[in-house]
């Protein structure tokens, strides 16, 4: 069986990534970045919830110093991301979309 996971709205990361830890199913996800041209794997699923949680954890200390918008974008980097497709394209939406998340006081 394999059952399809869309990591697309922050509330879905935490229902995906306990997903992507049960091993009674195979893992498949429609990549786009960093991922490009193949299908991703349950280890691809695993990092970019890593990626996520990475990013929100950076951002969120942003925002409670009253970084957000164009200071957090400018100054938060994830050296350990860097080199995946698209990286540095994407950083300051994804920045952008979790300072909206944030300063909402989610």
């Amino acid at each position: 069986m394999v059952r399809w996971i869309q990591i697309i709205v922050l509330s879905t990361v935490v229902v995906s990534g306990a997903a992507a830890q049960q091993p009674t199913f195979e893992t498949r996800m429609v990549t786009g970045h960093p991922y490009v041209g193949r299908l991703g794997t349950r280890e691809d699923v695993r990092n970019l919830i890593q990626h996520t949680n990475d990013l929100s954890a950076a951002v969120k200390a942003a925002a409670d110093q009253g970084k957000c918008f164009d200071q957090a974008m400018a100054e938060i980097k994830l050296p350990k991301y860097e080199k995946w497709g698209s990286y540095a394209q994407y950083l300051p939406g994804n920045i952008e979309r979790f300072c909206e998340y944030w300063g909402r006081g989610y």
